[in-house]
């Protein structure tokens, strides 16, 4: 927006700077130097300043008659610089009748005074417009630092939400990189259960066949020192048997 701004306001300012009169300009800011200078006058002073408070007034809604007015005044102030007698106009009279009966002599005076106030308002009013202009590249240059500094923070913003965006995106890699490992211990301990599983079973199959070879040599010990006397010889085969059907 602000650039659309500046690319209005630019070619703008360029117009109007060339279209500016130049000699206008100059010659209405010289007649107007000159009125405020007459104004600090001790005796003649205050009717230059009323003259000029008149200017700036009427320059602001400028017409024929304003503009009669406001060389009459300007025209009064130069008789009573003179010590000749004004020509009374208040804004009640018409102001063609304030200078139906002026002197021969002072109608050329008058003249000359109507084009130094068309000066004077056109310098005032360029004036006033450098100013508005000046005024309007101010606010626009304020607004810029303010979008500026806006733009910055907003930038430093995004850098910290990407920033958090990418830390967060490590922790996730960390927390999956931890639950892979946790899994993979996981398989290993179920494993290494298996195995010992495996060799418990193996253990105590190992085992039971042990005792139950110590066993079946302990009985035919018992089964031979049984029959082993010439009394029980004879039934040596049948106490095997019996034994055998006992514990099979």
């Amino acid at each position: 927006v602000l650039c659309l701004c500046w690319l209005t306001l630019i070619p703008t300012l360029l117009v109007l700077g060339t279209s500016i009169d130049h000699t206008r300009y100059s010659e209405g800011k010289r007649q107007f130097e000159l009125m405020q200078k007459q104004s600090e006058m001790p005796r003649y002073g205050q009717c230059w300043v009323n003259a000029m408070a008149t200017i700036h007034a009427g320059c602001k809604r400028l017409s024929d008659d304003t503009q009669t007015r406001l060389s009459l005044a300007y025209l009064n102030c130069f008789l009573e610089l003179q010590g000749r007698s004004s020509y009374s106009c208040s804004d009640k009279d018409e102001v063609k009748d304030c200078v139906k009966d002026m002197r021969e002599a002072d109608l050329s005076s008058f003249t000359t005074f109507f084009t130094h106030t068309q000066n004077i308002c056109y310098f005032l009013q360029a004036q006033v417009w450098h100013e508005h202009t000046e005024n309007t590249i101010t606010r626009l240059s304020d607004s810029s630092s303010q979008v500026a500094e806006q733009l910055e923070n907003s930038h430093e913003l995004q850098r910290n939400m990407l920033l958090s965006q990418s830390q967060s995106l490590e922790n996730q890699e960390r927390l999956m990189n931890q639950t892979k490992s946790t899994q993979e211990q996981r398989e290993v301990i179920m494993d290494l259960f298996d195995q010992l599983s495996k060799l418990q079973t193996t253990i105590l199959g190992e085992v039971s066949t042990f005792y139950s070879l110590c066993f079946y040599v302990l009985s035919i010990i018992v089964c031979y020192l049984l029959t082993s006397t010439p009394r029980t010889a004879g039934t040596a085969f049948m106490t095997v048997r019996i034994y055998s059907d006992a514990n099979f």
